[in-house]
C-alpha cells in the first residue's frame, strides 16, 4: 500500500512545488514556515524528512536550496491540480 501523506506534508509539498514552478528555485526553510503557517524550521525539516522517506523529495547534496522533486511528487501535485501526470524526475534547483 502506498505511503499516504499527512495534510501538513501535502501542504508543504504543494508549497515547494508551486514556489519552484513560479520562481525557478525552492523556498528557504524560513519561507516555507511563513507560507505554511508552521512556526519552526525544525518542523519544516521534519516534514521534508518524511517527504524524502516517502520518495516525494530528494536532496542534491552541497547545493543551496538543492531539493529535487521526484516524478512521484510532481505527478501527485499535477493530478491533484487536474493538470495530468508526467514521467521522469524533475530537477529544480539553483
Amino acid at each position: 500500500m502506498p505511503k499516504q501523506l499527512t495534510k501538513a506534508q501535502e501542504k508543504v509539498l504543494t508549497i515547494i512545488y508551486n514556489y519552484a514552478e513560479s520562481w525557478g528555485k525552492f523556498p528557504s526553510y524560513s519561507e516555507m514556515c511563513s507560507l505554511s503557517g508552521v512556526s519552526s524550521k525544525k518542523s519544516i525539516a521534519d516534514l521534508i524528512g518524511k517527504l524524502k522517506e516517502k520518495d516525494y523529495l530528494a536532496v542534491k547534496r552541497k547545493k543551496h536550496r538543492g531539493l529535487l522533486l521526484t516524478a512521484k511528487s510532481v505527478n501527485f501535485i499535477r493530478v491533484k491540480q487536474g493538470r495530468g501526470d508526467i514521467a521522469g524526475e524533475i530537477s529544480l534547483y539553483v
